[in-house]
């Protein structure tokens, strides 16, 4: 039975006995499954939705308030490959397809080991700790798929379409972590 502060109904309406529980189910939240989401519901979410924002911005202006911090250097620190001076656009694409590619066999290492390692403890299938893990699991092969496609199709443009220029110093100081003083050597 609802206790009268379980669903966003007893909530809205403060009755000390929910409606729905009174309509024949066994609790709020076994009623609540079949009906659409009340507009308190809603705003409770878009509320919940724009602090996790209001934060991720904050951090990211204290970071870049702090540019020498080691938290700072960790968080914009370039990861993949950077550009070498005189290289074709095409060939650092193709060198990232690889960086992909190579993230995505790792990901895939990864998952056949864990769906080994259930397959041993079947018990562990349950889990919903392992469940969030293969869900994470899941998103990172995605989006390193999806690097090696889009990284992939990007250096064929450049080689049969172009534009595929080469790159200068001037750019590589820019795209690498050195800091670039904005002076042309």
């Amino acid at each position: 039975m609802c206790s009268g502060s379980s669903c966003a109904i007893c909530l809205q309406s403060r009755r000390e006995v929910c409606p729905l529980t009174i309509a024949g189910a066994a609790d709020c939240s076994t009623a609540a499954v079949g009906r659409s989401a009340s507009p308190l519901e809603r705003m409770i979410t878009t509320r919940d939705i724009s602090i996790v924002y209001a934060c991720v911005a904050a951090g990211l202006f204290v970071l870049r308030l702090f540019p020498g911090s080691l938290l700072t250097r960790f968080a914009f620190t370039w990861f993949g490959p950077a550009p070498k001076p005189g290289e074709l656009k095409s060939h650092y694409w193709w060198r990232w397809a690889l960086y992909a590619f190579v993230w995505f066999c790792q990901i895939v290492a990864v998952v056949l080991a864990g769906a080994y390692f259930v397959a041993c403890h079947p018990g562990l299938a349950d889990n919903l700790t392992l469940q969030g893990i293969w869900f994470a699991l899941s998103l990172l092969g995605l989006m390193a798929a999806g690097g090696l496609l889009l990284s992939g199709l990007s250096a064929l443009k450049a080689r049969l379409f172009g534009p595929n220029p080469r790159f200068t110093d001037q750019t590589v100081n820019m795209r690498s972590n050195k800091r670039w003083s904005g002076r042309d050597a």
